[in-house]
C-alpha cells in the first residue's frame, strides 16, 4: 500500500469529481458529439494538487490560478484535471481506496453509453 496513493484517494474523495466531458464535435464523423470520463479536482491552491499529480504518477495537468470576475474578492482557482485514458488510469489506481459512494459515481460515469459510442448531434 502507497501512503500517497492512500492520501490521494481520501483528497479524491472529499474534494473531486468524476464527469464526463463533452469535447464537442468528432471530425471523424460529423454529426457526432465525442464524450469522455473527466477526473477533476478544484482548490485554491495548487501545492495539493501538485502533491496529488505526483501521487498519481504525473498523470493529468494542474492550470491556474484564474479568479471568477462575477465573485467580488474571490480567491484564485487552480484546477487539476485529466481526461479520457488519463482519468481512466487515475480511477484504477485509486479504485481500491476509494468509498463505495466515489466508486458508484465513477461506474456511473465509466458505464455511461454516450462514452461508449459517439452520440448523435441533434439539428
Amino acid at each position: 500500500m502507497s501512503i500517497e496513493l492512500a492520501w490521494a484517494a481520501g483528497f479524491y474523495d472529499g474534494e473531486g469529481c468524476t464527469t464526463l466531458k463533452n469535447c464537442g464535435k468528432n471530425r471523424s464523423y460529423p454529426g457526432y458529439v465525442r464524450w469522455y470520463p473527466r477526473v477533476a479536482i478544484s482548490q485554491n491552491d495548487d501545492f495539493v494538487l501538485l502533491r496529488f499529480q505526483d501521487a498519481v504518477g504525473g498523470v493529468g495537468t494542474v492550470r491556474g490560478p484564474r479568479w471568477s470576475p462575477s465573485m467580488k474578492n474571490s480567491k484564485p482557482r487552480y484546477v487539476f484535471e485529466t481526461t479520457g485514458s488519463g482519468a481512466v488510469a487515475v480511477l484504477q489506481l485509486l479504485w481500491p481506496y476509494l468509498s463505495p459512494q466515489k466508486q458508484e459515481q465513477a461506474k456511473g460515469v465509466l458505464n455511461d453509453d454516450r462514452r461508449a459510442e459517439a452520440s448523435r448531434v441533434n439539428g
